[in-house]
């Protein structure tokens, strides 16, 4: 079910980012790309508004998948 891989998508992306040194986190490819890290903070910027949005349109129960210290 969808709402079940969501739910892993945490455990997905940190066990993509294992091991990975902070040099390696923060490359960039090429100037007009963005560096994982860059990514990480979109996706976490993301889930926070995108849960935060439910929750005030009356979706009390609305939780977020993503914990910034997991």
């Amino acid at each position: 079910m969808l709402i079940e891989e969501y739910g892993r998508g945490y455990a997905m992306i940190r066990k993509a980012i294992e091991g990975l040194a902070e040099e390696g986190l923060r490359f960039k490819p090429a100037q007009d790309k963005w560096s994982i890290h860059h990514i990480l903070i979109h996706v976490t910027d993301v889930e926070v508004l995108s849960t935060s949005a439910e929750k005030s349109l009356g979706g009390a129960e609305a939780t977020s998948a993503f914990v910034l210290n997991g």
